[in-house]
């Protein structure tokens, strides 16, 4: 088997044996990984703080941006990654922050917190 190539196309990047630019071992890689399937490659789709928090309010309702910025400081933010000085987040992290932040139905104010 000969060095797999990633080649893009609308839609994706597929892999051709053919070409050799990115060797066998990075697209065993990236297949293992679960970012190549079927020979299109997936990357995560990263969102700057400002669309972060454009999604978290219009999907949850809560989520601004300066509590984002907050967030990363004191330890109590999704899970980010960092392009220099830029944080991004990912839709997954970000569900699975805001789904922690929503607490247990109540029926009344007055139910007590630690059920």
């Amino acid at each position: 088997m000969g060095p797999f190539a990633l080649v893009y196309v609308s839609g994706g990047l597929r892999y051709r044996d053919r070409l050799r630019l990115v060797s066998y071992r990075a697209c065993i890689a990236l297949i293992v990984s679960g970012a190549l399937e079927d020979g299109i490659m997936h990357p995560a789709q990263f969102m700057r703080r400002k669309d972060a928090a454009q999604y978290l309010v219009k999907t949850y309702g809560f989520g601004a941006e300066r509590t984002l910025a907050k967030g990363v400081v004191t330890g109590d933010s999704p899970e980010f990654r960092k392009a220099g000085r830029i944080v991004l987040y990912t839709r997954e992290a970000l569900d699975q922050w805001a789904c922690a932040k929503i607490g247990a139905p109540q029926r009344s104010t007055s139910d007590s917190r630690s059920a």
